[in-house]
């Protein structure tokens, strides 16, 4: 009886109404699916207190965070062994701990107000808060934010590009708040917060309406192209024992030379290269010569150790010789996985390895293919593993270079990546994604390269131009435009001018529409008054 009274208590509900609306999101964009948090938001509105409000609000953020980061548990399944004692926490705990960002965010914006319409906007902006919040702080994790419900269509992903990110955590917001009203018949309040998701999808659609020729175009077969992008598809249990190293290494170069001639720059994903540079200098070098052409560059993942106590997640610039002529050390790590906050627990270092990752210098440009290249002047502005998730990332580290301007925008983005930890779950194509998401809000074209996973090509658009589809080994062929450089688009807005562009436009939503409601609240409650006197 207390299990049948659970599964009709509210807060049940507002879990399976969360999980039912990730159905929006990656692999299914299912966008209706985001209509289950409706129900779930007039509830926090309802609520009889701001401890119940939050109490929903943390169970509709956890149904939601639980099924949607799910695959974060296949990592552990390979791992196998210890690891396993930490699937709870995995995938129930770390669900539980984002989630208190809506239940904090939502108390809190209940007690601004006792008018449930006014308190049903005030909660849908401290929702969309909460998410820009979670993106930022403890180094941040933007997954799955509310902000992705608008990848679910070509036309309104464009919106990321005139707002950025954070912004449309609000919009999205305020979009399913209006719908919420209509449900209420507040038809009037309902078009405010409708319209600003109306008019960024008006904007995308004359975006893509007036589309430029793309700088980059995959090459069919056995045609030159420019570069090679190469998925080797290894598994991650086999990928780092040292026995079957040279095995790995001889397919990369089997699938690099499938179609000759070769491009000039071939590229392989995050850690494709399982030495460890400089000490395995001899080895690597006899593997670049082997893989590229004679006046050819390799762009490739690997490990590198800095005065035998740092370690770093690099990629590599290498020429046809094996010499390095560019590096990019990964900046923005991953907590648990590259390092771990907490190295005071006992017995961690089991777990998690007895030595982090060092994070790179933020003032890193990009990669600037040399003279004697035939892609010379090509600049690569790099991003490792999940830092493409994080927005603006690209420009907060500063280049410095006088010629270029301070922001490492780069012509083309390249995102090394690997996957292999998580299977046939949603989680590669979530991450592909987030990964187009960027392409869109930094006005460039991406190039995708996973281990195993999917590795694929945008233009500036968001536009997917070609893939390797989930755990296929394979290689795709890119050409650039002639004109790439001077064809090169900037972002709509600096990503300084779009995080105030977001205080803005929470300022513009407090006026517009909090402001009337609050002083219709504040006279009906006059009157009231005056009325009993």
């Amino acid at each position: 009886m207390r299990l049948f009274h659970f599964v009709r208590h509210a807060s049940f509900r507002c879990f399976w109404l969360g999980a039912i609306a990730t159905l929006a999101l990656s692999p299914l964009d299912f966008w209706p699916a985001a209509l289950a948090l409706v129900p779930p938001l007039l509830m926090m509105a309802s609520a009889a207190s701001a401890r119940m409000a939050a109490r929903c609000a943390f169970m509709t953020s956890w149904g939601w965070l639980s099924a949607s980061l799910y695959w974060i548990g296949e990592s552990l399944l390979v791992e196998g062994g210890v690891a396993l004692l930490l699937l709870p926490v995995v995938l129930l705990g770390l669900p539980a701990a984002l989630a208190l960002f809506w239940a904090v965010f939502v108390a809190a914006a209940y007690r601004c107000t006792s008018s449930p319409v006014l308190r049903l906007v005030l909660i849908a902006l401290a929702i969309g808060s909460a998410d820009i919040t979670r993106s930022i702080v403890l180094t941040g994790f933007p997954w799955n934010v509310m902000a992705h419900l608008f990848l679910a269509t070509d036309i309104s992903a464009q919106a990321v590009y005139f707002v950025g990110q954070h912004a449309l955590n609000l919009v999205a917001m305020a979009s399913i708040a209006g719908i919420a009203l209509i449900w209420q018949r507040q038809i009037a309040t309902s078009v405010w917060l409708l319209l600003p998701a109306i008019i960024l999808i008006v904007l995308g659609g004359h975006r893509l309406a007036d589309r430029e020729a793309a700088m980059l175009s995959v090459a069919p077969a056995g045609t030159p192209a420019d570069i090679r992008i190469i998925q080797p598809n290894i598994a991650q249990k086999e990928k780092w024992k040292r026995e079957q190293r040279n095995q790995h290494l001889a397919k990369m170069v089997e699938i690099a030379h499938q179609h000759m001639p070769l491009p000039p720059l071939l590229i392989l994903p995050e850690t494709a290269i399982t030495t460890l540079w400089p000490a395995d200098a001899e080895k690597t070098s006899s593997f670049i010569q082997n893989i590229t052409p004679f006046d050819g560059y390799l762009l490739a993942g690997m490990l590198r150790l800095e005065e035998r106590t740092r370690l770093y997640n690099s990629a590599f610039l290498f020429s046809h010789q094996g010499q390095p002529v560019a590096r990019y050390d990964k900046i923005h790590l991953v907590p648990f996985g590259e390092y771990v906050p907490f190295r005071f627990i006992p017995y961690i270092d089991v777990i998690a390895g007895p030595i982090d990752f060092s994070s790179g210098a933020a003032n890193q440009s990009y990669l600037h293919l040399p003279e004697d290249s035939p892609l010379a002047g090509l600049k690569i502005a790099m991003l490792i593993c999940y830092e493409v998730i994080f927005p603006g990332f690209l420009d907060r580290t500063k280049a410095g270079d006088a010629e270029f301007g301070d922001v490492r925008t780069g012509d083309i983005i390249v995102n090394l990546t690997n996957d292999g930890w998580f299977g046939h779950t949603s989680g590669p194509y979530q991450h592909l994604a987030q990964t187009r998401f960027r392409a869109i809000e930094d006005a460039k074209p991406l190039i995708r390269v996973a281990n195993t996973g999917i590795s694929a090509v945008f233009d500036s658009y968001g536009a997917e131009l070609g893939r390797i589809a989930l755990a296929q080994s394979g290689y795709l062929d890119i050409r650039l435009s002639d004109n790439l450089a001077q064809t090169a688009q900037r972002p709509f807005l600096h990503p300084l001018s779009r995080q105030i562009f977001t205080l803005i436009m929470l300022a513009c939503v407090l006026s517009i529409y909090l402001l009337p409601l609050f002083a219709l609240e504040f006279w009906r409650q006059t009157k009231d008054k005056n009325n009993s006197s």
